[in-house]
């Protein structure tokens, strides 16, 4: 663990010399999905219960700026009702954010 971000780099650099940003970005967030998966699991065997969202799972979307990837607005409601389900369930919310 902790080389998964630099081989999917390494990949995409492969198929393309210049990848598309949001293509790529699609591409590391598969990496979110396992760091975070794999967080959740260890916590449980802590007795921690957690659940893992992925960002737009949680209501946040992000914007394409000049600058890199950026969040443009987080849903309320979204996030309102992840934190309700968290706490009925008594369980940790884990979302995500690569920066």
């Amino acid at each position: 663990m902790g080389t998964t971000t630099d081989q999917l780099i390494q990949m995409a650099h492969q198929v393309s010399p210049i990848p598309n940003r949001r293509e790529l970005d699609m591409l590391l967030t598969t990496g979110e999905r396992i760091s975070m998966s794999l967080m959740s699991m260890a916590l449980f065997d802590l007795r921690v219960p957690a659940i893992s969202f992925t960002g737009s799972q949680a209501g946040v979307m992000t914007d394409d700026s000049s600058r890199g990837e950026t969040m443009a607005a987080a849903s309320k409601l979204a996030l309102d009702f992840l934190l309700r389900r968290a706490t009925m369930t008594s369980r940790q919310l884990l979302v995500p954010n690569f920066t």
